[in-house]
């Protein structure tokens, strides 16, 4: 289960997580990728544990994953690397 939404300074309310403003706003200000991951269960736990439909336009789409990322030496980049099979027994 994701984490509850870390305490923010006296005064500022949380983030709206089911809203693409409290959503980007939240996202944005991570700071690892463990934080980022850590965001993500949030907001998915804010919205019945699945992402909200405007994920994919407002997080994927606009860049802020990779815009968030490079503030702290991250890449929204897939990397593909090759698994090498293990040798056929033999015999066979």
């Amino acid at each position: 289960m994701a984490e509850d939404i870390k305490p923010t300074p006296e005064g500022i309310q949380p983030p709206n997580l089911k809203t693409a403003d409290g959503v980007k706003s939240f996202m944005s200000s991570s700071t690892s990728k463990e934080d980022w991951n850590s965001r993500c269960g949030q907001v998915q736990a804010a919205n019945d544990g699945e992402y909200p439909g405007f994920w994919l336009p407002t997080v994927l789409m606009t860049g802020l994953d990779g815009e968030t990322s490079a503030k702290w030496g991250g890449t929204d980049q897939i990397k593909i690397s090759t698994i090498k099979a293990a040798p056929a027994p033999k015999g066979k």
